[in-house]
C-alpha cells in the first residue's frame, strides 16, 4: 500500500513538480508485465493489405508508431444516454501510457489504430480493433490518455511477427 506524505515537498500549483511525485504512484498500473497490456499504436494510412486469392486470406502489415505497456480500461455509457449506435457493438476504451517527458510519443491523431498483443488477464483484448478518438491530458500529467472505440465484432488480422515486443527481466 502506497502510504502519502503528511506534508509535500513542493508548491502544490508546480504542475511539473505534480507530475514527477505522482508519476512512481501510477507506473505500477501499467508500465509493467505484470498490470500493463503491450500495445501497439498503428497509422492506417501506413497500412499494406495483402490478399492472397487462391487460398483465400488476408493479412495486413505495417509498423507501428509506437509500442509499449497500457492499462487498458472501458468505460461505462450512462443507462439514460440514447446513442445512434447500437450499444452491443461498440464501446469506449481508455489506454493509460506513460507520458514520454523526451517526447519520443508521436503525435496521436483520431482514426489511429491500437492493436493489443499481450490482454494478460483478458486475452479478448487481443481480438478487438481500437480505433483512437482523441489523446490529451491536463497540464500536470502524469501519464498520456488515449480515448478509444472499440468495435467487438471487428477482428483485425495484423502480422504482428516483427513487431516490438515486451522487455524480459
Amino acid at each position: 500500500m502506497v502510504q502519502f506524505p503528511v506534508k509535500i515537498p513542493f508548491d502544490a500549483w508546480d504542475a511539473n513538480a505534480l507530475a514527477e511525485f505522482m508519476r512512481p504512484l501510477v507506473e505500477p498500473w501499467f508500465n509493467n508485465e505484470k498490470s500493463g497490456a503491450w500495445i501497439h499504436i498503428i497509422d492506417p494510412e501506413e497500412k499494406v493489405i495483402n490478399t492472397d486469392i487462391e487460398t483465400g486470406t488476408i493479412s495486413v502489415q505495417v509498423d507501428p508508431v509506437w509500442s509499449g505497456f497500457s492499462r487498458v480500461q472501458p468505460l461505462r455509457t450512462a443507462l439514460n444516454l440514447k446513442n445512434p449506435t447500437n450499444d452491443t457493438i461498440t464501446r469506449v476504451i481508455q489506454f493509460w501510457i506513460e507520458f514520454p517527458k523526451d517526447g519520443t510519443l508521436p503525435d496521436l491523431k483520431p482514426g489511429f489504430e491500437i492493436a493489443v498483443e499481450f490482454g494478460l488477464n483478458d486475452p479478448a483484448l487481443e481480438r478487438h480493433q481500437y480505433i483512437i478518438d482523441g489523446a490529451i491530458n491536463a497540464s500536470d500529467a502524469w501519464q498520456r490518455t488515449i480515448e478509444a472505440v472499440v468495435n467487438l465484432e471487428a477482428r483485425p488480422n495484423y502480422d504482428m511477427s516483427t513487431w516490438p515486443k515486451p522487455p524480459e527481466d
